[in-house]
């Protein structure tokens, strides 16, 4: 599928694979039990979209789709009947707050105690 400014593959319950540029980013999937798969992809790809034109880094727009096109497949019918922009603005709170939480970890593994 073509975004105009980057290219999607769904790999279904493993993710997506997004390239924007010349970089290629493997996005896994969010656990969940799907109820309908109608409009994930115009969920991903819309939540990619207006990520990237507004100023979110790839990798994170591309996550955060993830996760909207979740909240789409986890119910019946094409779009979220309501909720969408609280969607958003909590996926890119939890994945900013899993990134920074790993670091710290990384950072207290290879601490020498």
């Amino acid at each position: 599928m073509r975004t105009g400014a980057g290219r999607d593959r769904h790999d279904g319950p493993n993710g997506a694979y997004v390239r924007y540029g010349s970089d290629t980013i493997h996005v896994p999937a969010f656990a969940c039990t799907p109820k309908d798969l109608t409009g994930a992809g115009d969920m991903f790809a819309g939540a990619f979209l207006y990520g990237i034109t507004h100023d979110v880094p790839p990798g994170l727009a591309a996550k955060a789709a993830c996760f909207l096109a979740m909240k789409v497949i986890t119910q019946v019918g094409a779009r979220l009947h309501h909720g969408t922009r609280e969607f958003w603005d909590l996926a890119l709170r939890r994945i900013t707050w899993l990134k920074m939480t790993s670091r710290i970890m990384y950072r207290q593994a290879k601490s020498p105690n």
